[in-house]
């Protein structure tokens, strides 16, 4: 694997993760669920805590989210982005892998954002 790759998701790299995490997505959904609800609770009991709240919100929710994303869009047999599936399918092939590869960027960048633009902006008040 290239250093690129590790920066940047492409789909067939996505449907590799998803392969593997697709027996876990409703423990995906139930943490990212549990992750935005925990901080919504904690930033409305304790209004001081915000900021940790804030810094929490990408690896508690954001993360999980983007590899439920994953699971969903890009399972090779049961994604909804896959060459067969019944509305991406009939999309010409040219389409469907535009959109397979702006797919994978976006959840590289929401991962990205997730594990360390929020928390750093929290951190550090950027």
């Amino acid at each position: 694997m290239s250093d690129f790759n590790l920066f940047c998701m492409t789909p067939s790299i996505a449907s590799a993760i998803a392969a593997r995490l697709f027996g876990f997505r409703w423990w995906l959904l139930a943490s990212a669920l549990i992750g935005f609800g925990a901080i919504f609770a904690v930033t409305f009991v304790r209004p001081s805590l915000a900021p940790v709240a804030f810094a929490m919100v990408g690896p508690l929710g954001v993360v999980p989210w983007a590899l439920l994303c994953v699971c969903l869009w890009f399972h090779p047999e049961r994604g909804s982005m896959r060459p067969t599936s019944r509305l991406f399918g009939k999309l010409p092939s040219l389409v469907q892998t535009g959109l397979r590869w702006y797919a994978a960027l976006f959840i590289t960048l929401l991962l990205i954002v997730g594990l360390m633009i929020v928390p750093g902006f929290a951190v550090f008040g950027l």
